[in-house]
């Protein structure tokens, strides 16, 4: 039985087309720099203007305050970069080059040209050409089988010798090219290519076509071209699976060396204007202020490629960041990146193979280099069995030795899934020193989906999974590890309800504490909840339903969440399938995000439900990435959701893309006065005023304001208190409850509403216009000398203050109005 219980921006991202058993080593934690301000701009294709306008809607949040919710343009934003040809070594040893309409691969042997047909085509087409014979009359020519593959520019070679086979390489097309620095005889020269291509082959009046329901290669009428510039149009033949050329013996036996062969192939595909992205992660640079995305681009239905780009924080993007991890024929899945404070690197890893064969690769990179990535290895670890759904945590410490740790889940039969992680040190390299970490290995259950936190906050990663049952996903369970790979918390149970829960994600733990939280489904039968879990180390805090919190939403689906925090607060994405709207039409799924905290009281929800994309097409895969992730000293409460619009590549209807939202997270708790002189009943009480009870130099009271954010993580608020008697002697007091409800009890002139435990700080004297500010320079904060524990709760603050001057009654003290002060981490 189910019962109730910032600043937003929308940005295109892709839009076109056993554990280790060493002692846990402490690090010191690079301390937090001040909050900065919410800053809003209007985000352009260039960096925005400093006075650039604001026009915003606002969304009323739960803790009373308007938070602005803006959309970003989309049109500026391009994630794939086919303006030039890009090279890559592949695994299998062979040259690999990535234009926009085609893939090829260039071996010792042949060259294959993979087109692109469409997203949806159901696997790779391939065409290789292997050159045969080169004969003139009865004599041939003799050259090298195997030949060295080299590239210049846009040109590749295969040196076989007595020819040279080169491809001349273009972003839409290619010119196959055959070079003969002798003739080996006299006669007719042939030259004979096989073609291997499920596609099939048939003569047209201008070429060949190779062809199938998708698309079709066309291999253009070839051109013989010799040392002077002379040319001949030349005959060719497609018979089964060859192709001939012919050079008339009058053109060969006059043409000045080296001549030249020169067929160009052009594709032509069914689906080629559109580029399915899907799969999406993100992560921030050490600055804050750069945010690479990475994710799938799908070539065919069973081959994925990866590609990442970086931006702003506000979806600019920065020219020349564009780069494949991998555009092979490898089949990469699932992309996830996490970043490396020591050398400001990211990691991106993927399951890659075709199912039954899959196992875990990655690729180290930089948003810019001055040299070229480390080609991607295989980092997953060498135990036996089928590796997928890898997940990336990263390490903020400033300084090496540091690591990224994958987790990943390896399978030995459908029914046995373990929990595995390796480090990976800066380089890219599986750390072989320190092996696999083996977080749950137990036999005879099915572990899957595996997450570990996107930071580890310089000393502990944080990785939870789902545990299967009958092959229903039915709890949630977690590990711990350290950042040099030792064992924090081996495998503990997370959750124990009667209702499956699966899909977990988990969030970075709170600056300063070790306290995290954890996000997961949890399986109602008619539909699904967020639900969400407040651990401190292994021990559960506190469960909060998040789609409880939504009130009239409660009822509709809600799946896929995940979750980060800034080192205070934590946001939670997430896919809500919506339906049909009256008045509206079709808004299928559809993500949101909600802005939680964990303080002494438990959970509660800060901002509810803020709509990221809400578009007639389904929306979904979101993921979370906090700046603070990256950098714990930046100042930012930034994080940025990427999801993907489309959902299922493989589906007829809208292209497949990727997209981001921008969302500022609010700072501190809730402060609001109580306590005022129109609330409560003074002895003395005249004249306007928002104060407490009026005193013998101002008949508006003295006033409590409270300046910057209630962070106890970050403690820079500071009470400005106006309205005292001149001079006086003021105390400022703190307390844990309120008396009388809040409109407390005479003392005084005044009002008294704070009680509970007391802390009475130190006596100051107002200034000459009744003013006083606390704490004053060189003391501690307020938290501090409040002994507020980092996970805050409420307080209360009010001010005490002396008055002996001639006024409505004979008491001689009097106290301004209270603060009722939220402190969160």
């Amino acid at each position: 039985m189910k019962t109730p219980s910032f600043l937003l921006t929308s940005l295109a991202v892709s839009a076109c087309s056993a554990l280790a058993a060493a002692q846990v080593q402490p690090r010191v934690e690079p301390p937090h720099a001040a909050p900065a301000p919410d800053v809003w701009t209007t985000p352009d294709s260039v960096a925005p203007s400093a006075a650039a306008t604001r026009t915003a809607t606002t969304n009323a949040t739960s803790d009373g305050a308007n938070h602005d919710v803006r959309t970003l343009p989309t049109s500026a934003v391009k994630g794939l970069d086919f303006s030039v040809v890009r090279y890559q070594d592949g695994a299998d040893g062979a040259l690999w080059a990535r234009g926009r309409t085609y893939k090829a691969r260039f071996d010792a042997q042949s060259a294959t040209v993979i087109p692109y047909f469409s997203p949806r085509a159901p696997r790779n087409f391939d065409l290789r050409f292997e050159l045969e014979s080169v004969s003139a009359g009865s004599a041939e020519l003799a050259f090298a089988p195997q030949g060295a593959v080299s590239r210049r520019d846009d040109t590749v070679t295969i040196d076989r010798g007595a020819v040279d086979e080169q491809y001349l390489l273009a972003t839409e097309q290619l010119e196959q090219r055959f070079v003969l620095e002798s003739l080996p005889g006299v006669g007719d020269l042939k030259l004979r290519l096989q073609v291997t291509s499920e596609l099939e082959g048939s003569t047209g009046g201008d070429g060949f076509r190779f062809a199938n329901e998708w698309g079709h290669v066309h291999y253009g009428r070839a051109t013989a071209i010799d040392a002077r510039g002379e040319t001949l149009a030349l005959e060719s033949t497609l018979v089964g699976d060859r192709i001939e050329i012919v050079v008339p013996e009058r053109f060969a036996a006059r043409a000045a060396l080296p001549l030249t062969i020169d067929p160009v192939l052009s594709i032509f595909g069914v689906d080629v204007s559109n580029t399915t992205a899907f799969s999406a992660d993100t992560s921030y640079d050490l600055s804050g202020g750069g945010v690479l995305h990475v994710y799938n681009v799908v070539f065919s239905a069973n081959d994925y490629d990866v590609g990442s780009y970086a931006t702003d924080r506000f979806g600019n993007v920065w020219g020349g960041s564009f780069l494949w991890t991998d555009f092979t024929g490898a089949h990469w899945v699932r992309p996830r990146v996490a970043h490396n404070g020591a050398t400001d690197k990211f990691l991106i890893a993927a399951q890659v193979g075709q199912p039954g064969f899959r196992k875990i690769w990655g690729q180290v990179r930089k948003i810019y280099d001055s040299v070229a990535p480390p080609a991607p290895s295989m980092i997953g670890g060498p135990e036996i069995g089928e590796q997928t759904n890898v997940d990336v945590g990263g390490d903020p410490y400033g300084f090496l030795p540091s690591y990224f740790c994958i987790v990943y889940q390896r399978n030995t039969s459908a029914t046995e899934g373990d929990i595995h992680a390796r480090l990976i040190d800066t380089a890219g390299v599986s750390s072989n020193t320190i092996g696999t970490l083996l977080i749950d290995n137990s036999g005879g259950t099915l572990d899957a989906f595996p997450a570990i936190s996107k930071s580890n906050n310089t000393a502990t990663w944080n990785i939870v999974w789902q545990r299967d049952q009958s092959g229903i996903p039915t709890k949630i369970r977690g590990a711990r590890v350290s950042w040099s790979g030792a064992a924090v918390a081996t495998s503990f149970q997370i959750t124990n309800v009667s209702q499956p829960e699966r899909r977990p994600s988990v969030s970075s733990s709170i600056s300063g504490v070790d306290n995290y939280m954890v996000a997961c489904e949890r399986d109602f039968t008619s539909d699904n909840d967020i639900q969400l879990y407040a651990l401190s180390g292994t021990t559960v805090s506190t469960s909060y339903n998040l789609s409880g919190a939504n009130g009239a939403y409660l009822f509709n689906d809600q799946r896929d969440p995940s979750i980060d925090s800034d080192g205070a607060h934590f946001l939670i994405g997430f896919r809500e399938f919506v339906g049909n709207v009256p008045g509206v039409g079709w808004a299928g799924w559809d993500v949101y995000a909600s802005e939680a905290q964990w303080i002494s009281s438990g959970i509660s929800v800060r901002q509810h439900r803020m709509a990221l994309a809400t578009t007639s097409s389904d929306e979904g895969e979101p993921q979370v990435a906090s700046a603070e992730s990256s950098n714990p000293a930046q100042a930012l409460a930034d994080y940025t959701v990427i999801y993907n619009r489309g959902i299922e590549p493989s589906t007829a209807g809208p292209t497949d893309d990727v997209f981001a939202a921008l969302v500022v997270g609010s700072y501190g708790g809730v402060i609001a006065n109580f306590c005022t002189r129109n609330e409560v009943t003074c002895q003395c009480n005249f004249g306007p005023g928002v104060g407490g009870c009026a005193n013998s130099s101002f008949a508006s009271g003295a006033h409590m304001a409270a300046v910057n954010a209630s962070s106890t993580t970050n403690d820079q608020l500071r009470f400005d208190i106006s309205g005292l008697k001149p001079n006086a002697t003021a105390l400022v007091f703190q307390g844990t409850s309120t008396l009388n409800f809040g409109f407390g009890f005479s003392l005084g002139d005044g009002v008294r509403c704070v009680g509970g435990t007391t802390i009475r700080f130190a006596p100051a004297s107002a200034s000459a216009a009744g003013a006083l500010s606390f704490p004053p320079p060189g003391q501690l904060p307020i938290s501090w000398q409040g002994s507020v524990p980092t996970m805050g709760g409420f307080y209360y603050y009010q001010t005490w203050y002396r008055d002996t001057g001639n006024f409505c009654s004979a008491e001689v003290t009097n106290l301004s109005d209270a603060l009722m002060v939220e402190w969160t981490p």
